[in-house]
Order: C-alpha cells, then sequence, then structure tokens
C-alpha cells in the first residue's frame, strides 16, 4: 500500500476549484480534487508495518496553532514549472511536526530530501505563457485561516483517474 502523512485542507476545496478554473486556460494541468499539506510521502509500504507506523505517529505532539493561507507559488523553478501550490505562514510549527515525523519514521522510510510545506493545486504538463502564467498567479491571494489541531495517515491508491485518498484512523 502506498502512504502518506498530512494536514487536510478541503474546507477550503470551493476556493481552490476556483483558482484552478483561472489558471486552466494558461496550459495543461492534472488538477486534484482533495487538497492538503504533505508532511511525510511514505510510498510504497508493507502492511504488517502499519500498526507501528500508527504507533510511532501517535508519539507526535504539538499544541494546535493557526495557519493563514498565503499566495499562490510554482515549483521548481520559472522556465520549468511542475506544480502549482498555495503557500502557508507558520512554517516553523509545521516544519517541527514534520521534524518529528521524519525521526519516528526513520528506520521505516527514508527522509526527505527537501521539505516545503505547500498544498498542491495542479501538476503542470504544458504553460502556453510563463510571463503570462506568473503575473496571474501572482495577483491571487488568500484570506483564509485554519487551526491545525492533527494530521491524518492516509492510504493512497493510484487510479486512471487520479489517486484516490482514503485516512487510516491512528
Amino acid at each position: 500500500m502506498r502512504l502518506f502523512v498530512a494536514i487536510e485542507f478541503d474546507e477550503f476545496k470551493e476556493d481552490f476549484e476556483s483558482i484552478q478554473k483561472k489558471i486552466l486556460p494558461l496550459g495543461k494541468f492534472n488538477l486534484p480534487k482533495h487538497f492538503h499539506l504533505t508532511l511525510k510521502f511514505m510510498g510504497a509500504c508493507d502492511e504488517s508495518k502499519l500498526d507501528e507506523i500508527r504507533a510511532r505517529l501517535k508519539e507526535v505532539t504539538f499544541e494546535p496553532f493557526e495557519v493563514n493561507l498565503l499566495g499562490l507559488g510554482a515549483f521548481p523553478s520559472p522556465d520549468s514549472v511542475k506544480v502549482v501550490w498555495a503557500g502557508v505562514d507558520s512554517h516553523e510549527r509545521i516544519v517541527d511536526i514534520q521534524q518529528q515525523i521524519e525521526k519516528k519514521m526513520g528506520s521505516f522510510f527514508p527522509p526527505e530530501r527537501m521539505f516545503h510545506p505547500h498544498i498542491t493545486l495542479a501538476r503542470v504538463k504544458q504553460i502556453k505563457n510563463h510571463k503570462l502564467f506568473f503575473e496571474i498567479i501572482k495577483k491571487i491571494r488568500f484570506d483564509h485561516k485554519k487551526q491545525i489541531k492533527g494530521f491524518k495517515l492516509y492510504k493512497s491508491v493510484l487510479t486512471p483517474d487520479g489517486p484516490v485518498y482514503s485516512p487510516i484512523d491512528l
């Protein structure tokens, strides 16, 4: 099974879908249907390890905190865009949670090479005009706040219509 740990942001689904519609004429994109901030992508995992993974994730501690959604961005670079994302503030708190998860999962999964807290809004296949694309995404702003009280473990199943995510109880 494929696993990942994330903070869910589906309560902003309508707003994110509205943004997707704004960028759609600018190129070709794969558009996710569910929105989350991935803390740890684990990938393929033997189901026999699931109980231990859940037990380790329960050991991650933090006080609830608030995040603000920021503007849009894209990476890896302006010349080669692969992902369009929504940013969040409170990086230190999110990075602390992510680092705790990394330590707890250390013997099971390789560490993340580079962690950049974001919510993926689109995976880019092609952009017609990079300059126009960046002009438009820089103008899009949010005025949303979210109270972060926890994270979830998800199972991801790849299908021809895109991945299907199912939360797994901790």
